[in-house]
């Protein structure tokens, strides 16, 4: 007797350990505004506007994610608008991903966390470094 079961897809959920700034943000490369290849500086994320929290990467192709926003969790924050790069990178064991993003930073660098900063100016060019597990 041969039974077969349906495997069902699991979802790669991915969540940010460490933000960096993208070296170079002009020399863009194919689609992306900057080479997610080699990260610059890290960056803390307290002293960001926005950040990627978790993106979650369906099976169908579609994705997910979760932004930060000024210390607060924003859920499934739609811009369909924009477009983020992001590269997968595997070395058997571990998945991982360079999601690349844009947020302001706070002018003052002793300030105390996203509520209590003030943004403006340029945005910064940055690489969310993500790990993943399978949901």
């Amino acid at each position: 007797m041969l039974l077969a079961g349906g495997c069902k897809p699991h979802d790669l959920v991915c969540e940010t350990k460490a933000v960096f700034q993208a070296p170079n943000p002009e020399q863009g490369t194919g689609a992306a505004p900057f080479s997610m290849e080699r990260p610059g500086p890290e960056v803390k994320t307290g002293m960001l506007h926005d950040v990627p929290r978790f993106i979650t990467l369906k099976s169908d192709n579609h994705a997910g994610t979760e932004w930060e926003h000024l210390g607060h969790i924003a859920r499934n924050v739609k811009h369909p608008e924009v477009v983020y790069p992001m590269k997968r990178l595997s070395d058997g064991a571990t998945e991982r991903v360079r999601f690349g993003f844009r947020s302001a930073a706070c002018r003052d660098p002793n300030a105390w966390g996203a509520s209590f900063c003030q943004f403006g100016g340029d945005e910064l060019f940055l690489i969310a470094e993500m790990t993943c597990h399978r949901e």
